[in-house]
């Protein structure tokens, strides 16, 4: 993975962490301005990533196509470590106050250090507990990132990985815009094969489950993925297990003119999301009122956006904070 900083203000504690598609270039984003420091993740050839935000207050996370996906993989899997860890240290704080047993945390600095820095693989990350990250926005793009319901149908991405075109890859992700990207930097159609293959065999590692669907209901969705019906959201939402297929988002921007993820699975995926939280949280208030417990709040609903744009929107905008207010 490749990152670059799309805009630079040292005078700004603010950062935009922008996970970009497949097949992006830092160049594809530069007539967009930005009065925060903007840092791109991109090219998933490979899952290497050292990123430390100790330098930052605020950060507000877009990612777009697939890069929902791995945004919520890699974020997801360092959060729960993170949590992990802290209720780790937290009970041998305890126990070295009530048992005075030895532990393995030394001095300050170093408590200090299990919080903050995760590994996960070969991926770093140096989160500052005070760091808040504001907003979560999606981008035509969803958790699932390959699915039969909630993302690209695994049959097309499949056949798209033996037969990849970038001329027509292209055409669908800018469609009337194409004529805007002549500057753009792109891979050869070797390297974007080779990082079709590493998106599908990353995101089918983690565990994800199994959808089982009829063989009618496949077929419809492979013929008409632009057009799905709208499914029955709450029988959907039962079968979200997967830790980062909660990643919690607070936007969603969905392209009607979507040629490569389908919109209708976007659409699908963020209103199925916001009834497993409608689910989760009533169950924990039965489960509150019988332990006498402190109530948590709901999470709010992911908001749902609909832009009159293709699969890349970017150049419905000419700032990265108007994309932030929408």
């Amino acid at each position: 993975m490749k990152t670059y900083f799309l805009r630079k203000n040292t005078d700004s504690k603010d950062l935009i962490l922008f996970f970009a598609g497949f097949g992006a270039h830092y160049s594809h984003f530069l007539h967009l301005d930005s009065k925060q420091n903007v840092l791109i993740c991109y090219d998933y050839r490979d899952f290497l990533l050292d990123l430390d935000f100790s330098e930052y207050e605020n950060i507000t996370l877009i990612a777009f196509s697939m890069g929902v996906c791995i945004a919520s993989i890699i974020l997801e899997s360092f959060f729960a470590q993170r949590k992990a860890i802290l209720a780790n240290t937290n009970k041998q704080f305890t126990q070295q106050n009530h048992n005075r047993a030895t532990t393995h945390i030394k001095n300050a600095n170093e408590y200090q250090d299990m919080k903050t820095n995760i590994q996960m693989q070969n991926i770093s990350l140096k989160i500052p507990d005070s760091l808040k990250i504001q907003q979560r926005i999606a981008i035509n793009g969803t958790n699932f990132g390959i699915h039969q319901i909630f993302g690209i149908h695994p049959t097309i991405f499949k056949r798209t990985m033996q037969s990849f075109s970038l001329t027509d890859f292209k055409i669908s992700l800018f469609m009337e815009s194409l004529d805007k990207t002549h500057e753009f930097i792109f891979e050869t159609n070797s390297a974007l094969k080779d990082e079709l293959s590493n998106l599908f065999l990353f995101i089918f590692n983690q565990d994800s489950p199994t959808w089982q669907i009829s063989k009618k209901e496949n077929e419809i969705n492979i013929a008409s993925s632009n057009s799905l019906p709208i499914r029955n959201q709450e029988k959907d939402s039962q079968n979200i297990k997967n830790p980062a297929h909660t990643f919690l988002w607070n936007k969603a921007l969905i392209s009607k003119q979507d040629k490569i993820f389908p919109p209708n699975a976007c659409l699908n995926f963020f209103q199925s999301m916001n009834t497993y939280n409608k689910m989760t949280y009533q169950c924990m208030q039965e489960i509150h009122e019988c332990s006498s417990q402190t109530q948590q709040k709901q999470a709010k609903d992911c908001e749902i956006i609909l832009l009159d744009c293709p699969h890349f929107p970017f150049f419905a905008f000419k700032t990265w904070e108007e994309i932030c207010q929408m």
